[in-house]
């Protein structure tokens, strides 16, 4: 297979990414990675994508793995991430119907790796592009992904962004952790979108401060309030139980009363 370079991407270690016109595939993305310290990552995060096959993730054209090296190509999205959508001259800013109808896309794509027991865990808004073609949400990032029924998730450190962690993921509460875990950090992301701003900016106000709604002037809904501060919830339990009671109250919310 042969490779055009359009874009190489500022180099992260030893993982080398590029943008290139594939003989093969086309147009897509090049990964490769030479430091292979983080090889069981690297399958896990390839295995779990060929598995979802769906609008909501990147489709792996062709990956090889050994002890030396690992070469991955994969689909490119073309569109922007949604750091280019905060603020408040941007589409979801005040904008409730805007952020709940993401919101619902991005529930029903993570819904395809929680039915799989596995946990994103770095749910923000740079690991989730707009496709240009069709304005629906892709997920990045399944590299820190963790299998709920693996040991692994005890080892360690609960990874995440901060600003976008749940609490239990802060503050290394791994007896806590689980899918309601993407909740909140999803719970954030369409608070941000709506406010402009993420709602708990340091690990105090993270652990001890409620969900403010009062802020930039801005009124929202008492029903957009509800799903969005049942989401930011501290206690994971507080928070919604799966994927079809979060889509159940958007349904409500978004057919009126």
């Amino acid at each position: 297979m042969n490779d055009e370079i359009i874009k190489e991407f500022p180099n992260s270690g030893q993982k080398i990414v590029s943008l290139v016109n594939n003989s093969k595939f086309g147009k897509c993305i090049k990964k490769v990675q030479k430091n292979m310290e983080y090889i069981s990552r690297i399958n896990k995060e390839i295995n779990i994508q060929k598995e979802l096959d769906c609008i909501y993730y990147p489709k792996v054209f062709f990956a090889n793995i050994t002890e030396q090296n690992c070469l991955i190509y994969e689909e490119f999205i073309d569109g922007k991430d949604l750091t280019n959508y905060i603020g408040k001259d941007k589409i979801y800013y005040n904008n409730e119907i805007a952020c709940i109808n993401l919101l619902k896309e991005l529930v029903i794509g993570l819904e395809f790796v929680w039915s799989k027991n596995v946990v994103h865990r770095d749910i923000k808004p740079a690991n989730i592009i707009i496709r240009k073609s069709n304005n629906k949400p892709v997920i990045l990032d399944l590299g820190i992904a963790k299998n709920l029924d693996s040991s692994t998730v005890t080892e360690g450190g609960m990874w995440g962004t901060k600003g976008y962690s749940s609490p239990e993921q802060r503050f290394n509460n791994r007896d806590l952790f689980g899918k309601r875990s993407d909740m909140f950090s999803l719970g954030i992301v369409i608070y941000e979108l709506f406010f402009g701003e993420i709602p708990f900016k340091n690990d105090y106000e993270l652990a001890f401060n409620s969900c403010d709604f009062n802020k930039n002037d801005l009124q929202p809904s008492e029903k957009f309030k509800k799903i969005i501060s049942k989401m930011l919830e501290k206690q994971p339990f507080k928070r919604y139980k799966n994927s079809t009671a979060i889509l159940k109250e958007i349904d409500d919310y978004l057919g009126g009363d």
